[in-house]
């Protein structure tokens, strides 16, 4: 101690001698002095601090060592990627690191994903710091698809449907066909005198229509016709005329023939033999049949019956009902009406253009005169009494088809005809029109 404070004296006093003598030179003695106290730090010394308030002069005294740091330690465990260390820091701000350990490396778990239709297939390697990555890649399946056909109809396209069977949501269609449109049966309702002729179109998918109308009062004009002009000459036939020589009608004059094909009672026995040789001739042919029938009923077998005898074969004239047997002359007005009616219109609806031979006496007094003229085309007997064909004013209008005389000769033949003459264009009406095995 007492070292010490002799080399404090020392010092002080060299200290003063350096003062003194720079008062000589400056003047200042240094006498007024500012002490002032520094702390020791941990990295710094403490002193006092000594300064002249009239100069520039200080000087340090009471010189205290450095503290030294007081180190606080903290540990960071190292990480997958980042090393380990422990971290020391003293209350000054000052730190430093050591005791460092190696990084420990990602611990992966591993999740596997399989690949899909539209989707690639990896396998996800995650660490439990949150690192992940994906590896062992492949490549998406595909769609595997199944398809549905459906063939088109009438009226919807038709189109295939192709859906995957893996991922069950994805689907598309294509291969479209066009519809193919309807395909008709038809049956055809031909006109009647009282009813509109029409055609039912059924398509097998169901759709119908009815078409192609034919108005009954376009064909079947009624009994009489405003012409005066005779357009074609006939003779009608039957067994009673036995063997007709043909080509010599045919050079007589004769256009035409109405040929009898039978009755109630059966079919004309030279009805075949009649019809070849006619049209071999060149003449145009109609036919009729004779009823026996009482009632409606039994009318319509007959029409049955004169369906079977003249069926295949085509007709330029019309086909006639002959309604005048002594049987029939007792029978209602009505009944014979609705008789004549069932009959021809049954011929009609099978497509034959069909009339009524009548006289004028069961016309004009056993028949509904106006229900028949208006509706039916008749063939009318109403002779002469000269047997020559005489068209005065006294028989008033006329009909489509007159028959004249039962009295002709003609040629060689030793039996004698009907007359007829016709003031209707019936072979061009009925092919026309389809009627009697022609086509429309």
């Amino acid at each position: 101690m007492k070292k010490t404070l002799l080399i404090f004296i020392i010092i002080t006093a060299l200290l003063c001698l350096a003062s003194c003598h720079e008062e000589q030179s400056t003047e200042c003695e240094h006498k007024d002095l500012i002490i002032s106290e520094v702390d020791a730090t941990c990295d710094t010394e403490g002193y006092q601090l000594n300064e002249c308030r009239n100069c520039t002069f200080e000087f340090k005294s009471k010189i205290i060592p450095p503290k030294g740091h007081t180190l606080s330690e903290q540990k960071f465990s190292a990480s997958c990627t980042e090393e380990g260390y422990t971290e020391y820091t003293c209350s000054c701000g000052y730190s430093y690191r050591s005791d460092y350990t190696e990084p420990v490396g990602h611990v992966f778990a591993t999740e596997t994903h399989t690949p899909t239709c539209t989707i690639e297939g990896f396998t996800r390697y995650t660490c439990h710091c949150g690192f992940t990555y994906r590896a062992k890649l492949t490549p998406p399946t595909g769609h595997t698809l199944k398809k549905e056909v459906h063939e088109p109809d009438c009226t919807n396209e038709g189109y295939t449907d192709y859906s995957c069977t893996v991922c069950k949501n994805y689907s598309f269609r294509s291969n479209y066909v066009v519809p193919l449109g309807h395909s008709f049966t038809t049956t055809v309702s031909r006109p009647t005198s009282s009813q509109t002729g029409y055609t039912e179109f059924l398509c097998h998918c169901g759709y119908e229509y009815t078409g192609d109308y034919v108005m009954s009062s376009d064909i079947f004009k009624g009994a009489y016709v405003d012409g005066v002009e005779v357009l074609a000459q006939g003779v009608d036939v039957s067994m009673w005329n036995g063997t007709v020589n043909w080509s010599e009608l045919k050079t007589a004059g004769i256009d035409y023939v109405i040929l009898k094909a039978g009755s109630t009672n059966g079919v004309d026995p030279n009805f075949e033999t009649n019809y070849k040789k006619a049209t071999e001739a060149g003449l145009g042919v109609g036919c009729y049949y004779y009823t026996y029938s009482l009632t409606v009923d039994d009318i319509l077998e007959d029409a049955e019956s004169f369906l079977s005898f003249i069926k295949g074969k085509k007709f330029d004239y019309p086909v006639y009902l002959d309604l005048e047997d002594p049987s029939q002359e007792a029978l209602d007005s009505q009944l014979l009406t609705d008789m004549c009616k069932a009959f021809i219109e049954k011929m009609q609806s099978e497509g034959y253009f069909c009339g009524l031979y009548v006289n004028n006496n069961w016309l004009m007094n056993k028949l509904d005169t106006e229900r028949i003229t208006v509706y039916f085309d008749l063939w009318l007997a109403r002779w002469t009494l000269s047997g020559e064909p005489d068209w005065s004013d006294k028989f008033g209008v006329r009909t489509g088809m007159w028959q004249y005389s039962a009295t002709g000769k003609i040629g060689s033949h030793t039996c004698d005809f009907d007359l007829n003459v016709a003031f209707k264009d019936y072979p061009s009406l009925i092919k026309e029109w389809g009627f009697n095995g022609y086509e429309k």
